[in-house]
């Protein structure tokens, strides 16, 4: 079985320095170097690097290239057999097929590329995981060689298409999770959550087929930055009109899916927005019975979202503005 590695930097591709953490050209290669000392030969892995960064300087036109990297795998025929099931899911495979792709990243922006995959590759014909690490390879808390292993035996068991990313938290296993589902990093923490649990060798993607875009024919190319603005609620905050490059408002409520609708500033906000003919989404409202301060939500012109993060909803509205389609 072939397994395509693609490369992009990060922590689990760095190395210390002196005080600092930075990409190590070197440091890479280590998570296979492990693998097959641990597990020997029987995995023929293939290498790709479109480009090597810290992933805080993650933007649209590095958005724009990783997709592509696993979108022209997915596609070239020529260059790896791929077994395609309407399942997603593939038989044995030969030394020549490809059976899965790996993409390397840092854990600072790890959900929005996780979120960015999932949604623009849609139903996969073969797992396509991101991994990252807590710590450099080097230090021996680091989770990165595991989060790795995980990825290659969920490829070359389970066999389910899709992308997901596989990671350990403190104490645990390296589970494989669906990555349009990622909850942002707690401050201070390492830990990975969902919006569902999802165990290894038991994982399906819940983001509904809708929300999903056909990966042969989505032409993808995101502006380097985006045409959304997330704006997370705070008490007092003042509402601050965004320049005229923002087509797309993503009110971040607070955890009952509340904003402060008595505040002017909010009124006045959103009566600018509906002006400029900006389009104006609200995420994480529950189903069921809401609190009084939702009811303006209509009246104001903020789209409810359907169940999803914050990350996923953003990066959706942001594909939608800057996708075009071809024949």
């Amino acid at each position: 079985m072939k397994i395509l590695v693609i490369f992009t930097g990060g922590t689990i591709g760095s190395s210390v320095n002196g005080n600092y953490i930075s990409p190590d050209k070197s440091a890479k290669y280590k998570l296979i170097e492990s693998y097959k000392e641990k597990y020997g030969e029987d995995i023929d892995f293939v290498t790709k690097e479109p480009y090597t960064i810290l992933s805080e300087n993650l933007g649209g036109v590095y958005l724009t290239k990783l997709i592509e990297s696993v979108r022209e795998a997915l596609l070239e025929k020529s260059k790896y057999k791929v077994i395609t099931e309407s399942a997603g899911v593939f038989s044995d495979n030969t030394n020549d097929e490809l059976g899965g792709i790996i993409v390397t990243h840092g854990t600072d922006t790890l959900q929005y590329s996780a979120a960015t995959l999932s949604i623009a590759l849609g139903k996969t014909d073969i797992p396509v995981i991101l991994v990252s690490a807590n710590y450099p390879l080097d230090d021996e808390r680091s989770n990165g060689t595991n989060n790795f292993i995980a990825a290659v035996e969920y490829i070359s068991k389970v066999r389910r298409g899709g992308v997901y990313v596989s990671y350990q938290n403190t104490g645990g296993f390296a589970n494989v999770f669906d990555a349009g589902t990622l909850l942002r990093h707690d401050i201070y923490s390492d830990e990975l959550k969902s919006l569902r649990s999802v165990s290894k060798g038991n994982c399906t993607n819940s983001v509904s087929a809708e929300n999903r875009v056909d990966n042969v024919r989505a032409t993808i190319s995101l502006s380097e930055t985006s045409p959304v603005k997330m704006i997370i609620v705070y008490p007092g905050m003042s509402f601050e009109i965004p320049g005229e490059d923002i087509k797309k408002i993503l009110f971040v409520p607070y955890h009952s899916g509340t904003l402060p609708t008595d505040s002017p500033k909010l009124l006045e906000f959103c009566e600018k927005m509906r002006e400029r003919n900006v389009e104006m989404y609200i995420c994480g409202v529950p189903e069921g019975p809401q609190y009084e301060t939702a009811k303006l939500y209509g009246e104001l012109g903020i789209h409810v979202l359907g169940r999803g993060t914050d990350i996923y909803w953003y990066m959706k509205l942001w594909i939608d503005t800057d996708m075009s389609i071809t024949d």
